[in-house]
């Protein structure tokens, strides 16, 4: 834990991330996160047509919660079953422990920011399991709004990757010299003449 001012403090983790994922037909986007990494979420999450949940029931209040579907997920959300499993994998001693859900239109992901050094089969078996229970628990209360997958979801894991980095390698270049060089060289330009 690293603390920026006496009052924000903010967890940064070194280490393995663990993916857990249950195949779905949930049709639904739901996104539950520790409260990291907000300013990414809030230009993220609106292109996909999420909200950002609030006033939502005690367990939920530590995290950031975004949805497809804001009344299908509060009501999915306050089913006890789904808390309680949802609490299991999300907080630990009260509090949020790192891990990520999402729900893609056809996946339900856990992301597992820390695990232990060493995690037992016990521990792994209790992750898949609980994972597969979020995904059936969607499954027999599907939402009303219905979500897609988008042009880049559907595309293999690997063509995803490559897009993004090409994405992020050509478009920040790109990015600079459209809003640092072309400035200067109209500025040259113009006290040219």
């Amino acid at each position: 834990t690293r603390y920026l001012t006496p009052d924000i403090r903010r967890r940064h983790y070194h280490g393995f991330v663990v993916d857990v994922s249950a195949t779905t037909n949930a049709n639904t986007r739901l996104l539950l996160m520790p409260p990291s990494a907000q300013w990414l979420h809030r230009l993220i999450q609106p292109r996909y047509g999420n909200q950002q949940l609030t006033n939502l029931p005690a367990p939920y209040n530590d995290l950031t919660v975004w949805a497809h579907d804001p009344g299908w997920a509060a009501g999915f959300l306050g089913k006890t079953a789904v808390s309680h499993t949802l609490t299991t994998l999300l907080f630990a001693n009260g509090e949020p422990n790192g891990n990520i859900l999402y729900l893609s239109p056809d996946t339900c992901r856990l992301t597992i920011a820390a695990p232990p050094a060493s995690p037992t089969e016990a521990t792994v078996r209790q992750w898949v399991e609980q994972t597969s229970e979020i995904a059936a628990f969607v499954e027999q209360n599907p939402p009303l709004q219905k979500a897609s997958l988008t042009w880049l979801e559907r595309q293999p894991a690997n063509t995803r990757l490559f897009i993004t980095a090409g994405g992020l390698l050509f478009g920040l270049p790109l990015l600079f010299f459209v809003c640092c060089v072309l400035p200067v060289v109209a500025a040259l330009l113009l006290m040219a003449k």
